[in-house]
């Protein structure tokens, strides 16, 4: 079942937020813990927008939604996330 398909329910959900790991094999260990998703902070975090793009797309490839806490609200910022693959 996936993310909407349990919010939608009111099931409970399991995520974890990143704001200082860069490696993107986290990513296949938090997938191998069964979370539903998994939140990426821009904005208290060290990521940069490469880092960012690299750990989102490791999301993609393994099917686990991306949600990114942006360092602001310019279009610019946000759009480039929902480019590379955030929710």
């Amino acid at each position: 079942m996936n993310l909407k398909e349990k919010l939608e329910r009111k099931e409970k959900i399991f995520a974890t937020t990143l704001s200082y790991v860069e490696w993107p094999g986290i990513i296949k260990i938090f997938k191998n813990n069964a979370l539903d998703f998994l939140m990426f902070d821009l904005e208290h975090g060290r990521f940069s927008m490469e880092t960012a793009e690299k750990l989102i797309m490791m999301c993609n490839a393994l099917e686990i939604p991306a949600i990114v806490r942006a360092a602001d609200t310019e279009y610019f910022l946000l759009s480039k996330l929902f480019d590379i693959g955030a929710e």
